[in-house]
């Protein structure tokens, strides 16, 4: 035999109704949701330049089953990367003229080679999956969790609260010369509980 070998295929979780707006519960009704992962990372932050470097970043991603290692690796390491320019370096703009201020690489900042570290990742197969052969999607978590992670590390390595990314020098700067004001947010409320939208009344509501 000679030519390429290829192949496809679809899966649909059975009763698994997909809700339109996806405010809570499944968005698609071909993935087998919830998909579990712990991001960790540590960094080093300039006190006079506001410069913030990752040292290390570690993820443990539940998997189902990893049919093939070696590409989730890949997937995670690529989401990693995507995730440190959304908290790092990737800033978004409004002119006065309501245009986007950064409108080509030269002032969109994306990571670069030297902005990349190894990710120590651990893969956990013990999550049930209803998933094909027990697999989970893999592609889109490893960016997810990046930017809090992130946030985290450098909230508790400078002990200033953030409120906003991309974490680039003059935002962290300002952080630690304490000229950043608080963002104000009021249409968010302090429980959690009081922000979800009822999708119904209960009986006693009626």
């Amino acid at each position: 035999l000679a030519g390429p070998v290829s192949g496809t295929g679809a899966f649909t979780g059975a009763g698994v109704p997909a809700m339109p707006g996806c405010v809570a519960g499944h968005f698609i009704d071909a993935i087998d949701i919830p998909v579990f992962a712990v991001h960790d990372c540590e960094v080093a932050v300039d006190p006079e330049t506001g410069h913030v470097e990752v040292l290390s970043y570690r993820v443990v991603q539940d998997v189902g089953r990893a049919l093939n290692p070696r590409a989730i690796h890949g997937q995670i390491q690529g989401g990693v990367v995507q995730g440190l320019g959304y908290a790092l370096h990737e800033e978004v703009t409004i002119g006065s003229n309501g245009r986007v201020c950064q409108n080509g690489f030269e002032t969109y900042r994306v990571p670069l080679a030297l902005d990349v570290v190894p990710v120590e990742i651990s893969l956990y197969e013990g999550a049930p999956s209803i998933g094909p052969l027990g697999t989970k999607g893999a592609g889109e978590v490893p960016i997810l969790n990046v930017g809090a992670a992130v946030a985290c590390a450098v909230a508790n390595a400078t002990g200033k609260r953030i409120q906003a990314l991309p974490l680039t020098p003059p935002r962290v700067l300002e952080l630690l010369l304490d000229r950043k004001q608080d963002l104000t947010l009021p249409h968010i409320a302090d429980a959690w509980a009081d922000n979800l939208i009822r999708s119904h009344q209960t009986a006693a509501d009626t």
